[in-house]
């Protein structure tokens, strides 16, 4: 129900014109070819390092302090760079979604805006799909079996919940909606994950969570970078506008 809820809820309700599912299908694989190829081998590798470094069923206090300081560390590096991935693709994708898609499917393709649309706001999913994924993994790595279970019940509110948003977020917003919906559905994961990692390690002198925050530097740059480029992106339009008069 949460990796293909939205095409339940396109089969099953007139929300979207079959030319909007299509577009939506279209964007929503290029947008995941992030996580597909970048993010989803960081995070079985992690994944695999966590389940051999921290045991299940003990608290951190009671474990191998230098073990216990060496995946705290892994795990900010590690969220560091995909979160810096995400800001990247972010960032750019504002300001060059339109030239991919011209790129991918012709100007026929991109008339109207709405892929262009789609792609910017999914350039935002990807942020918190890099979130999600790396802390995630983290918990499902280091969580007992009581605690699996318990997340279970929580991905089934989760699920229930993000069907109810795809709708009526899509009968608002259209195709915009189902995006908008993961984003909420991701931030639910996110916020469980976080509250989990943060009650772990409360009681050690270590911090993980400080690597989802960017770095002064690494944000101003990203922040001048993505004025510079929506500000070349506009004055590209308005001479081709001019041209065209």
């Amino acid at each position: 129900m949460l990796t293909e809820g939205e095409r339940y809820v396109m089969s099953m309700s007139p929300v979207l014109s079959f030319s909007q599912q299509a577009t939506y299908d279209i964007v929503n694989n290029m947008g995941s070819l992030a996580a597909r190829f970048i993010f989803r081998p960081i995070e079985d590798s992690s994944f695999f390092y966590f389940t051999q470094t921290i045991a299940r069923e003990v608290d951190l206090k009671d474990q191998d302090k230098e073990k216990v300081k060496e995946a705290s560390q892994v795990l900010k590096n590690v969220c560091k760079g995909v979160t810096s991935i995400g800001f990247i693709g972010f960032v750019f994708g504002q300001s060059y979604a339109g030239t991919l898609l011209l790129l991918y499917g012709g100007q026929d393709f991109v008339a109207g805006g709405l892929p262009e649309l789609l792609l910017r706001w999914h350039s935002f999913a990807i942020v918190l799909l890099a979130v999600n994924g790396i802390t995630e993994g983290y918990m499902f790595a280091t969580n007992s079996s009581k605690q699996i279970d318990a997340y279970n019940y929580y991905m089934a509110m989760f699920s229930v919940t993000f069907l109810v948003l795809s709708y009526q977020l899509t009968n608002f917003l259209g195709p915009v909606g189902f995006i908008l919906a993961n984003c909420c559905n991701m931030g639910f994961r996110i916020s469980y994950s976080l509250s989990y990692i943060t009650k772990q390690y409360k009681n050690i002198e270590e911090n993980p969570l400080t690597g989802l925050v960017p770095g002064k530097i690494f944000a101003t740059v990203l922040v001048v970078a993505g004025i510079a480029c929506k500000a070349s992106d506009v004055i590209f339009t308005l001479n081709q506008t001019w041209l065209f008069i």
